[in-house]
């Protein structure tokens, strides 16, 4: 390790440090906003105090509002499809954690920069999070947006600890902090913003002239269950470790699967679900309906299913794909 490195791992570790002795989970909630706008490099950093999404303390920092929106979302929501919840966000997260939550390259990252930590809770460690994938420790740049950000975090955390501002959070207010280059002054206030959003992307599906066959099947009576989830488990895909996401496709009243597919984070989603979908009308006929319950995948079908010809429903449950993938995860 170099020495410049070593300063910015040890700079971020007494950012940290100093935020957690204000003990700020004793007065702040998950769903607090914090917001840092940083206009050098054109972002806004979001921050979350997280306590029981991660079993103990830590603080989440989210690159854009888009991170932020779909991380506080499947953070909140009922996890019925069993997935490994938390590590599904992009984030930059550090926690304080026991000795055997880290790493072996964090605990030796820790040896390595002299720091000492005694007890449960106690051990701070920082990791990057990207969804799908294994958290890592965060490289030299992501060292510099975590610098950044939590030391103005501090700045926020410390000025309502020291009664010089009320953040309003109970009125739904954003704590937002940035600098005003005209006034070379950092500013801290609370404002009503926009709740944070995510929305997804409708993707336009571009028939080939296989789909000509596809427009030639008979449309069944039937009812498919289509649906999407990260499994639990970590497997290896090439230099990484990863969650991999299974696709399913069910029939309602059989209950048969009638295709699934496993996809790395870095396959291209969106042709595969398609691909897929496409082959099994072609194959097996039409359905007069496809049952979903995720707006990830409604933005990826839907296209599709109105070129098709093929009614597409939301619905909040999917009894028969449930099944199905509950019993795929105890062979698990």
């Amino acid at each position: 390790m170099t020495g410049k490195l070593r300063t910015k791992w040890l700079r971020l570790y007494e950012c940290a440090a100093r935020i957690g002795a204000l003990d700020p989970w004793e007065i702040f909630g998950e769903a607090d906003k914090f917001l840092y706008r940083w206009k050098a490099k054109e972002k806004d950093l979001f921050f979350s105090f997280i306590a029981e999404s991660a079993g103990r303390f830590g603080i989440a920092c989210y690159d854009g509002e888009a991170n932020y929106a779909r991380a506080r979302r499947r953070l909140t929501a009922r996890n019925d499809k069993q997935e490994p919840t938390f590590v599904l966000q992009d984030a930059y997260i550090c926690l304080w954690g026991n000795r055997e939550d880290l790493s072996r390259p964090t605990y030796e990252l820790i040896k390595e920069l002299g720091l000492s930590f005694r007890g449960k809770g106690a051990w701070l460690y920082f990791q990057r999070y990207e969804t799908g994938y294994e958290p890592v420790l965060p490289g030299e740049r992501d060292l510099d947006l975590m610098i950044e950000a939590f030391g103005n975090l501090y700045m926020m955390v410390r000025a309502v600890r020291e009664d010089l501002l009320d953040p309003q959070f109970d009125r739904g207010f954003t704590l937002t902090r940035w600098y005003d280059p005209k006034a070379r002054l950092y500013y801290t206030h609370p404002f009503r913003t926009p709740e944070p959003k995510a929305p997804e992307k409708v993707v336009k599906f571009r028939p080939d002239p296989r789909f000509d066959d596809l427009l030639k099947t008979p449309v069944r009576s039937s009812v498919w269950e289509l649906d999407w989830s990260y499994m639990p488990t970590l497997t290896r895909d090439d230099d990484r470790y990863v969650f991999p996401r299974i696709v399913l496709c069910v029939d309602q009243d059989s209950g048969l699967v009638l295709f699934h597919e496993m996809l790395a984070p870095a396959d291209d989603a969106v042709n595969a679900v398609a691909d897929d979908l496409c082959a099994a009308m072609t194959e097996l006929g039409r359905p007069a309906s496809i049952a979903l319950c995720d707006d990830g995948l409604k933005a990826i079908v839907e296209d599709l299913c109105l070129k098709a010809g093929v009614k597409l429903t939301v619905k909040k449950r999917l009894p028969a794909l449930n099944a199905a993938r509950d019993e795929l995860l105890k062979m698990l």
